[in-house]
């Protein structure tokens, strides 16, 4: 079978080069598959290079076939109209533009991944490698990636030693056997006593560690809907969320068959629209999500308001204390943050936390926790089942038991850093987002989005393309995250605590960018037909109006295939 290359949308066979190619699934319009050699500079992207004009068919037949079903009314026309929109986005012509698109961005992730290295393990090898050759080939694996990736670490040789020390200790331990590790249970209550004393929860409050912050989400959803269909036999649950809630709201809405409520942000502050809350809330309405702050934007809700809609409606609340919301208790401390979010509120019935990794100089890693205002709660996120040949088998999460080195590293950081490090951590983020702020207000073209409360800010703008500012800004270094609805870009200031790198020098790529854009600025040059971003990737996709091909097309990408002959 002959190999193809792709260059431009135009696809052209290739013969076996010495050096090899990395082959990939795509279906190309050809129906071939679509290989990609390494280190091949002929091929330039990012995608917006495309023309959009090229997939003005697909475009066309798309909305002709919304256009029928809107013009169409009466039950029997909406069902010819739906089978004629389903067949007009698919057919050989629709779909041959949508491959095309499809391949456009499997393309471009496999060239990103053109700087691998050349030889890759395909098998275990017969004799155990040496620690230093392990070393040396984790090394080659970590030059791969962009310098400006490369995250500080800590040069703070006790929390070295204690850490390793507490990890080696404790990698062996497990929750499953709470009777031969009782150490792993007493570190875990004592993770939650900390983090409830830092929320303000109530004695009788209770919770526990889970794997990851979208464990802790999903928990909370699950537990909300096995609550509602025990006391108000609630059968088709939904839940009421922002547009900027995080997405494992998504994902458990989607484990669970919970429909999502989506509640647009004011344009203005960021924050969700509480009167539009309340006229969401039906008999159906299992809970309400806050964010503390909100992923996107960085942003807390008015979780107050929230709270009082959530008891004056007799429906629970859950508050997502998202990314370094973990700080809100020692800046609320301080009196930097005014606004209440945590258990004082009465409306508030859970709250989901990440806890950092860190000392003063080290980059943060996440361990994460869900902490319940009332203990019968909690027992809906159980999974219990006596069907299983190995016994009864009670489990406190989705997952399983934590592993024990998460709850003993945890639990040796809390302790070594104690509040004045973290108060330090908060204040030293909150100068930075205030410097940055005043920075950013400079440029006439750049909105900011509300008013960011500690390490995410979001910024938009009329007049700038943003993918271009992505595209430019990526390639000086800064890695920035595209946003849609409205299309705006958001950033961490992690990147600047974490690493050697300046706001200044930020600044600077920022205006010269910006100089560089002033040409197109003053052209009035339209953006490509843009419609959507993946999450993760720097620069944006065109719309196939086909969210999941487009997912799966990016998932799958990522998936390097090499020969293994």
């Amino acid at each position: 079978m002959e190999n193809y290359i792709c260059n431009n949308l135009y696809i052209t066979p290739v013969a076996k080069t010495k050096g090899g190619y990395a082959s990939t699934s795509t279906i190309s319009p050809y129906n071939e598959p679509v290989s990609i050699r390494k280190n091949d500079s002929s091929i330039t992207y990012p995608l917006h290079k495309y023309n959009p004009n090229s997939f003005f068919v697909y475009d066309v037949l798309c909305a002709i076939g919304i256009a029928t079903i809107i013009s169409l009314s009466g039950k029997s026309s909406i069902y010819l109209g739906g089978k004629l929109y389903k067949y007009l986005t698919n057919n050989p012509i629709s779909n041959y533009f949508k491959n095309t698109r499809i391949g456009a961005i499997t393309d471009y992730m496999n060239i990103t991944f053109n700087n691998i290295p050349d030889s890759i393990i395909v098998k275990l090898p017969k004799e155990g490698m040496s620690s230093e050759n392990i070393i040396n080939t984790h090394a080659k694996y970590v030059d791969t990636r962009p310098k400006h990736s490369i995250i500080n670490t800590t040069d703070d040789i006790t929390y070295i030693a204690l850490i390793g020390h507490i990890y080696n200790t404790s990698m062996y331990s497990s929750m499953k056997h709470p009777l031969m590790f009782p150490d792993t249970v007493v570190m875990e209550l004592e993770i939650i006593n900390i983090i409830k004393q830092l929320l303000n929860a109530p004695e009788n409050s209770c919770g526990n560690m889970t794997h990851s912050h979208n464990e802790s989400n999903i928990l909370a959803c699950y537990a909300y809907s096995q609550k509602a269909l025990h006391y108000k036999n609630i059968t088709s649950p939904e839940m009421i969320i922002s547009e900027t809630a995080h997405i494992s709201f998504h994902t458990a809405a989607t484990l669970f068959n919970i429909k999502l409520i989506i509640i647009k942000n004011d344009p203005y502050t960021g924050k969700i629209m509480t009167s539009k809350v309340i006229e969401a809330i039906s008999n159906n309405t299992i809970c309400i999500i806050g964010s503390a702050p909100s992923y996107c934007y960085g942003i807390i809700d008015d979780i107050m308001e929230l709270s009082d809609i959530a008891v004056g409606n007799d429906i629970d609340l859950h508050i997502d204390y998202n990314v370094d919301g973990f700080y809100l208790q020692f800046l609320t401390t301080n009196g930097i943050v005014i606004s209440q979010s945590d258990f004082k509120l009465n409306g508030v019935s859970s709250i989901t936390i990440n806890i950092p990794h860190h000392n003063t100089n080290t980059g943060t890693i996440l361990s994460s926790a869900i902490i319940y205002r009332q203990p019968s709660l909690r027992k809906y996120q159980y999974f219990i089942t006596d069907k299983w040949a190995g016994g009864i088998h009670a489990s406190p999460t989705l997952i399983g038991d934590v592993p024990g080195s998460i709850i003993a590293t945890t639990w040796a950081n809390l302790l070594y850093n104690g509040q004045s490090s973290y108060i330090r951590y908060a204040v030293a983020l909150v100068d930075l987002k205030n410097t940055l702020i005043s920075k950013l207000r400079q440029f006439e073209d750049i909105v900011i989005i509300g008013e960011p409360c500690l390490s995410t800010i979001a910024f938009k703008s009329i007049t700038i393309p943003i993918h271009t500012l992505v595209e430019k800004m990526f390639g000086l270094g800064w890695n920035l995250n595209i946003l849609t609805n409205p299309t705006a870009l958001n950033m961490s200031l992690l990147w600047f605590y974490n690493s050697n790198r300046s706001i200044n020098t930020f600044i600077t790529n920022l205006g010269d960018t910006i100089t560089d854009l002033e040409p197109v600025l003053l052209s009035g040059a339209n953006q490509p037909n843009l419609s959507t971003s993946i999450h993760g990737n720097p620069f944006p996709v065109l719309n196939i109006n086909d969210h999941v091909s487009t997912g799966i097309a990016y998932i799958e990408s990522t998936k390097l295939q090499f020969e293994t002959n």
